[in-house]
Order: structure tokens, then sequence, then C-alpha cells
């Protein structure tokens, strides 16, 4: 599987705003199918499912029946605004958010599932053709976790959520005559300043030049 973060050369796929909320993103790539996981509760759904959740200020909810149907919300109704998505072998498909800028650009991926745990919420998606026979085809999971373990004081105050992307094939893609065999899959995350601000004239946008490691190690 070849991965690459979508970068700045689209539009719809541009690369993600930096805010003073901590996300960090994982890829997680393997080659068999994922572990199914079962649900402590089967067939139970929550009227609001939990994304990041530490405080009230914190506390990001997804209200839809797939992840994908409405934007992600804070706990007082306000839109948490984040996107997620995927491109397989070219070929781009919404895991999250109800963004305006992918409407008619991708297509909904198919949810299969999403399980409910005390620290972490699953959201199991299959990406690619799903009528056909031919095509590529993977599944995709979006793990959030929000690391509430009352045992670590230092691990509970700690400003970060986590979001883990895990991709695996389920079909080989060599009736794709520009994959020469491989899945080429683009991950795609983007969480604005909604989820620190209240309005958007609060925000003040800027750039910062980070110096170039390997000149200064070299010198």
């Amino acid at each position: 599987i070849n991965a690459e973060y979508m970068g700045e050369s689209s539009t719809a796929w541009t690369a993600m705003r930096t805010v003073q909320f901590l996300v960090l993103a994982t890829v997680v790539f393997v080659a068999a199918s994922p572990t199914k996981t079962a649900s402590p509760l089967p067939g139970f759904r929550p009227p609001a499912v939990p994304l990041f959740v530490q405080s009230p200020l914190i506390n990001v909810w997804s209200t839809g029946d797939n992840l994908y149907d409405v934007s992600p919300s804070l706990w007082n109704g306000d839109d948490a605004g984040m996107v997620a998505a995927v491109r397989l072998n070219g070929v781009p498909y919404l895991l999250m958010g109800n963004s305006n800028d992918f409407r008619g650009v991708a297509a909904p991926a198919t949810q299969i599932a999403v399980s409910v745990y005390a620290t972490q919420t699953v959201y199991q998606f299959i990406v690619g053709n799903t009528t056909s026979q031919s095509g590529p085809l993977a599944a995709v999971n979006l793990t959030f976790t929000s690391p509430l373990i009352t045992s670590d004081w230092e691990l509970l105050s700690r400003p970060a959520h986590y979001l883990t992307f895990s991709v695996a094939a389920l079909s080989s893609a060599s009736s794709d005559a520009h994959s020469n065999g491989a899945l080429d899959v683009q991950l795609y995350f983007d969480t604005p300043s909604n989820l620190v601000i209240k309005q958007y004239t609060d925000i003040a946008w800027g750039r910062v030049s980070v110096p170039d490691s390997s000149s200064s190690s070299s010198s």
C-alpha cells in the first residue's frame, strides 16, 4: 500500500490548518483485514457519539447515524467543523463531516459499524466500488481516543486527544490500469479554528518559519 498525505495541489484537499487544540493523528497500514471489534452493547445507538471528550471546552460529538451525515458539534451544538476523507487510487471518499468543500467532490464511504467504549470510539468503513466485483476495495477505521484514565493524573490533565486511521486492503487493485497492482491511499483530516474560539474574529492567522534541521546538523 502506497500512502501519502494530500498536499496543496488541489483546492479541495488543502493542508490542515493549525489551531491551539492538539490532535495527534496516527496512520496505521496493515496488509490484512482489521480485527473485528464487537460493541460492548450490541445494537446500542447512543443519541450522540463521543469523539473528543475531556472538558466543556474540549467536548466534540457526532449526532448523525453516520459520521459523514452531519458535521461534528460541540456539547452546546456549535459546529466543530472537523472533516476526514480518504482517496483510494485517485477516487475520494468522505469519512467525517458535512463540509461544502466536499459536496459533489467526494462520495460518502460505506459506514458498516460504530463501537463506543469508555475511552475510545471506533468507526468502521468500506471504501471503493462495493457494488462491483472489480476495482480496489479497502477497509478504513477511524479511532477517536480521549485518554481519560483517572489513575494517571498527568495523562488526564494533558490537553491532547488522538485520532488514528487504519487502512487494510480488501481486494487487489490489479484491475485498475493506473495502479500497477498496488493501492494508493491518501488521507485527509482537517480541524479548523472552531474548536478554540467563540467568534471567527478572535483568530489572528500567521505563519511560523521552521529552520531546516538537516542544514543545521551538517554545519
